[in-house]
């Protein structure tokens, strides 16, 4: 396999000699690509779960709204005076008080007594996760000040990044897109080949081929992601389309000749 993604990267035309490659052979290099271009992801959930999720620096800004408010917590109780509060960090909603949010997304919730975890798909849908005692993080008695930030926004992430279900459903997606934007590339490349280039192939033919072409792909995504080149992510898309012509452009078809006798 591994000979297999050099090949690929370094000569392009090689691309062909999988023509003829059986299906399974290439969904397994399909799923091969779609991992090398998750790996970040995949060793952050194992090494360094706490950098998937909602961290001090993503609450910096919104905390005011906790002590505008005048949350405190008093002997494992949280005292709101009938306030709720939503904190809205992209896919992930901390939410104060027992007032409920259709939002899609991961939940983490301080009700009276206690902290819920959940997953709301919308439309009243939910999962629940886990429940969490103030004083397993020493937050029984707890005033939200100013000065206080911190303390909390380590409670969120403790929280957030010890939690195996919600870790491992972050992988899981990432590694579906990664999956869907390597398929919808393949697609691309193939259907392009199919539409553009005079050969006489069929689609699956120019899907086989187009896999293997979009090696580099993965490859340069990969490095995209590690080096956090968020501003050039149109890159990996115009290296795999100069791959595709350079593939192409080695393969000569040649017509049968046929031979007539003397007489005809």
């Amino acid at each position: 396999m591994l000979k297999t993604i050099k090949n690929n990267i370094t000569h392009p035309k090689h691309a062909f000699l999988y023509i003829k490659e059986r299906f399974i052979k290439i969904f397994l290099y399909i799923i091969t690509l779609t991992i090398i271009m998750s790996l970040p992801i995949i060793m952050l959930s194992i090494l360094n779960p706490r950098e998937l999720v909602p961290n001090s620096s993503d609450l910096e800004g919104k905390y005011h709204y906790l002590y505008d408010e005048n949350f405190e917590i008093i002997d494992s109780k949280l005292i709101s005076n009938n306030n709720n509060l939503l904190i809205e960090l992209g896919i992930f909603n901390v939410t104060f008080g027992d007032s409920y949010y259709d939002s899609t997304g991961y939940y983490l919730s301080f009700k009276e007594n206690n902290i819920e975890t959940y997953y709301n798909f919308g439309q009243g849908i939910t999962i629940q996760n886990k429940t969490y005692e103030y004083k397993d993080y020493y937050i029984e008695n707890f005033k939200f000040e100013k000065g206080s930030s911190r303390v909390i926004s380590n409670v969120i992430t403790d929280i957030y990044s010890s939690n195996k279900l919600l870790i491992a459903s972050l992988t899981i997606s990432s590694i579906l897109i990664n999956l869907f934007d390597l398929l919808f590339i393949i697609l691309l490349l193939s259907l392009l080949a199919h539409v553009t280039k005079r050969l006489p192939f069929k689609f699956k033919e120019h899907f086989n081929v187009n896999t293997h072409i979009a090696t580099i792909y993965a490859i340069s995504t990969l490095i995209m992601t590690l080096f956090n080149f968020k501003a050039v992510e149109f890159i990996p898309i115009i290296i795999v389309y100069i791959y595709q012509i350079i593939a192409y452009r080695s393969i000569r078809i040649i017509g049968k000749i046929k031979v007539r006798k003397k007489d005809e």
